[in-house]
This record gives C-alpha cells, sequence and structure tokens, in this order.
C-alpha cells in the first residue's frame, strides 16, 4: 500500500499502474487520485467513450468487469471507476 502523497509522486512522473484500488476514510484524497488520473488518461472528447464510472449497489461486478476489459474508443488507455466495491456480493466477485 502507498500513501497518498507517494501515490501523486508516482502519476506525476506517468508511472500508471495497471489497477488501483484506494480505501481509507479521506473520500476527498480518493477523489482528487481520480480527478487526476481522470485528467491524464482521458481527454475531455473522449470521456464519454473511455471512462466509466460505477456504484457496487447499481451494477453487476461483471458489467464493471466487462467495461474495463474493453479496449479503449478514443483514448490510450480506459478508466473504470467502481465505487462502494464492498457492497459487491461474494458471488459476484
Amino acid at each position: 500500500m502507498i500513501k497518498y502523497k507517494e501515490l501523486i509522486t508516482k502519476l506525476n512522473r506517468k508511472k500508471i499502474a495497471d489497477c488501483y484500488f484506494f480505501c481509507g476514510e479521506e473520500n476527498y484524497l480518493k477523489q482528487e487520485a481520480i480527478l487526476l488520473l481522470k485528467k491524464m488518461l482521458i481527454g475531455p472528447e473522449a470521456q464519454d467513450f473511455d471512462f466509466g464510472l460505477f456504484y457496487a449497489e447499481d451494477t453487476s461486478a461483471r458489467e464493471a468487469i466487462s467495461l474495463a476489459e474493453t479496449y479503449p474508443f478514443m483514448s490510450k488507455k480506459r478508466l473504470v471507476v467502481v465505487k462502494d466495491i464492498d457492497k459487491f456480493t461474494e458471488s459476484e466477485l
């Protein structure tokens, strides 16, 4: 696990991992990290195509995974954010 400042340093150096799991009480810091990733990976013109935001209580894990496995349309990467992942049932994971 890395701290927020270390994550920001890595992102600013363009060292972006394939997957991140943000946890903790600081929702503001989690949201800031997501916004930075979105800004770095997805241009404004591509957000409707290459960015997905899901809430676990409103979607299935399969739907989020399916989007994550889909090739990006207008960007080099696709960004999929799933919030409240602890709401998925064990059988979904």
